[in-house]
């Protein structure tokens, strides 16, 4: 039976046929004594429709029924889990909304079917289902101990910016807490936590983002012998997948470790450098040939990676697309790179060896997976001075790079918008906004940016961002909410698609949950104000206006002083424990408890 022909003939769509299309109905209670909203999905969406559920028991303490079948026979309420493209029945009952969404909007709306009021939960495409869901339980819904009902809802949203991504390395995730071997600080560490542990951190990792409308993690790491292999990587892509999260695996096309990060695989570039390969490894200006990098230009190396990018794509489906890295700014000094280099068509720096050693990736990873998001990070701004700043100025002879019109056009090239937007809020803002100013936009047709703000990678004066164990964590645990909504403002304004931040911790840090929903808002939304950010999101998520206000003061005050300390520690319990709060928003409080006290342990 096809598709379209399972759709018209299932038991529920025949029940939501009777429904009209432009039907509305008011506010819709789902949970009360005596009474309980039904779930019905298609099967394809009993993943997304389940998660819905379990996380619908956590807050109410009831279990709603959930059916993928036939649901005839009920009169009660129903919520409807789906999308628009691939269920006949969430399209009737969207109407006239389907003409405002795309592939990532999202729909939540109260309609009347089959006699009995529906609240419709919905995507544009099935990936955007769990967004969907994500926005009814942190933002729609009235829930507490026995109750649940949602007010009356006609809603359509649609991001501004369709790359919303996490940059996470695989040794320094860390979010299910107490394990023994986590890192926190540091690159291409070894890992060292049980294998278990990847799958546990990842798959939590690819729930929230579901949830708040992050569609991108990359993650470096990806395939390691001791975290698994090929077995637990084809795991993590197909809960990825269901969870409407693209998989983008850091491959290392000159430097960082090839297609499989760690393990004797022929893949990894220290085992195909190995095998007595030493002319098509890399040399640098010192005049030594490096183990663990590959010489761009070796005719040898460019099979390697074109078979490689085929092995990968083939070897694990569902993976979204990649995210490249050459090796930060670093030129091959044989002379058949320098010979390339100083040829008119192309770069006379590190941008040559980044361009020459990926499009052979990108071109081997659309024949096996067409449309796979291909990042490539260029590791500079995209002004002229950031272009061009590890060049010797005698050797720049053109304004705008060659690489830009090398790549395919459909590659997206990752920039760096760290230094174009330091110093916000810490520096006079006509200073800042001059490093990025009106007008300034990439040579590129889709370009997105990572920020080192709020990670490791950007260092940090506060008291309290070193570790237990005293080392320097930089702004690994500092909110950035700010600067999140600064960038994704100019992003909009310059026709940029997207944002990177790190997604190393834990949504319990409450400073990088901060950062989180920072990132899910701005880039949906990068007009507005952080005051509305506070109003409109935040109220929800902490329990009111002026709670979310004291919260967000709470977590970036630099004091030291013990006695406000803990005062402000004795509020987070004190909060933790307010039935009148509900399970998320007393577990939110609880975690800024659990920092404050962490705080306390560094006096």
């Amino acid at each position: 039976m096809r598709r379209r022909e399972f759709l018209a003939t299932s038991g529920f769509p025949a029940v939501l046929a009777r429904a009209s299309a432009q039907g509305g109905a008011g506010s819709i209670t789902l949970l009360e004594p005596g009474a309980s909203a039904k779930v019905a999905a298609l099967p394809d969406d009993a993943g997304t429709a389940g998660y819905f559920v379990r996380e619908f028991e956590a807050l109410t303490g009831s279990k709603l029924e959930l059916s993928t079948q036939d649901t005839t026979s009920t009169t009660r309420a129903t919520v409807l889990i789906g999308d628009i493209q691939n269920n006949v029945d969430v399209r009737r009952l969207a109407g006239a909304r389907v003409s405002r969404m795309t592939s990532q909007s999202i729909l939540l709306a109260t309609v009347t079917g089959g006699g009995r009021p529906v609240l419709l939960v919905a995507g544009g495409s099935r990936a955007a289902t769990p967004g969907a869901v994500g926005e009814l339980l942190n933002f729609r819904m009235e829930a507490s101990a026995g109750r649940a009902r949602v007010p009356r809802l006609n809603f359509v949203d649609t991001p501004a910016l369709p790359y919303r991504f996490l940059w996470n390395w695989d040794h320094s995730t860390n979010w299910v807490r107490g394990v023994a071997g986590e890192q926190t600080h540091g690159c291409r560490n070894p890992y060292k936590k049980p294998s278990s542990a990847y799958l546990n951190d990842f798959r939590r990792v690819a729930d929230y983002m579901a949830e708040h409308k992050l569609n991108g993690l990359i993650l470096w790491g990806f395939l390691r012998d001791s975290h698994g292999g090929v077995p637990a990587a084809r795991d993590l892509a197909v809960h990825a997948v269901s969870r409407g999260v693209r998989l983008l695996p850091g491959i290392g096309t000159s430097h960082y470790g090839g297609f499989y990060y760690d393990g004797d695989h022929r893949f990894r570039a220290n085992t195909w450098l190995e095998r007595g390969r030493e002319g098509l490894r890399f040399l640098d200006s010192q005049g030594n040939r490096l183990k663990d990098t590959i010489c761009p230009t070796q005719p040898e190396n460019i099979r390697w990676l074109r078979e490689g990018a085929r092995w990968l794509f083939t070897e694990i489906p569902g993976l979204g697309g990649a995210n490249l890295e050459n090796g930060d700014w670093m030129c091959c000094q044989c002379p058949d790179c320098r010979r390339a280099r100083s040829k008119p068509e192309n770069d006379p720096n590190y941008y040559y060896d980044m361009m020459h050693t990926q499009v052979p990736v990108i071109e081997e990873a659309w024949r096996i997976t067409p449309g796979a998001w291909m990042t490539y990070a260029t590791y500079t701004g995209f002004n002229q001075e950031e272009m061009w700043k590890r060049t010797e100025k005698s050797e720049v002879r053109s304004k705008i790079p060659r690489f830009v019109s090398q790549y395919p056009e459909a590659a997206i090239c990752q920039w760096t918008y760290t230094f174009m937007v330091d110093g916000w809020g810490s520096q006079p803002e006509a200073a800042v906004r001059a490093k990025w100013p009106p007008g300034l936009r990439p040579p590129v047709k889709h370009s997105i940016g990572l920020l080192h703000q709020g990670s490791q990678w950007h260092d940090s004066d506060i008291w309290w961002t070193r570790s237990l164990r005293g080392e320097a964590t930089g702004q690994r645990y500092v909110d950035i909410s700010e600067l999140i909504r600064y960038t994704c403002s100019r992003c909009a304004e310059e026709g940029l698609e997207g944002i990177e931040i790190q997604g190393e911790v834990s949504d319990e840090s409450p400073a990088n949950e901060l950062n989180y929903l920072a990132l899910e808002e701005f880039t949906w939304h990068p007009r507005l104000s952080y005051e509305d950010f506070v109003r409109d999101r935040l109220s929800r998520i902490y329990g009111s206006v002026e709670e979310a206000k004291r919260f967000v003061a709470i977590v970036r005050s630099e004091e030291r002083e013990y006695r406000v300390l803990r005062r402000d520690l004795d509020t987070a319990h004190e909060i933790s424990q307010n039935r009148q709060f509900n399970s998320r928003q007393r577990s939110r409080w609880a975690n800024l408890r659990a920092e404050l006290a962490r705080r306390i342990s560094l006096l």
